[in-house]
């Protein structure tokens, strides 16, 4: 069924689109402020709600993981977020690193908490 929040939940993707020579990307430290001015104005729409996966194709999920939560909890001060970490196994034995994020004025935070709890659930029991 459609949930009240569903046309408020994005996916956000940080993605490298062009290396032609496929080597490791350097070290910008724009980036990190980027990405925190764009979630910031994401955020002014108190309802909006964010899913964050990591790309786990290069076995290098872990690694963007933590320097994600690194740079929320950097750029997050006392601005009032809640954020959830759940990493899960799926049935073919791969861990994927996602984290929930939405503003705690959000009136469908306990909602939106439990449809995250499901689907992590859907994809490590594959219901």
């Amino acid at each position: 069924g459609h949930k009240p929040f569903e046309d408020f939940t994005f996916e956000f993707a940080i993605k490298i689109l062009d290396n032609p020579k496929n080597t490791s990307v350097p070290f910008d430290s724009l980036i990190r402020e980027t990405i925190a001015a764009i979630f910031l104005d994401f955020f002014r729409q108190n309802e909006r709600v964010v899913v964050y996966i990591c790309d786990t194709s290069d076995a290098r999920g872990l690694a963007r993981f933590r320097k994600f939560n690194t740079w929320y909890y950097y750029y997050k001060g006392d601005r009032r977020f809640s954020k959830f970490n759940l990493p899960f196994t799926d049935t073919d034995g791969k861990t994927h690193f996602t984290s929930l994020i939405f503003d705690q004025n959000n009136p469908n935070g306990p909602e939106i908490c439990a449809a995250f709890w499901e689907l992590a659930k859907f994809y490590r029991e594959g219901k």
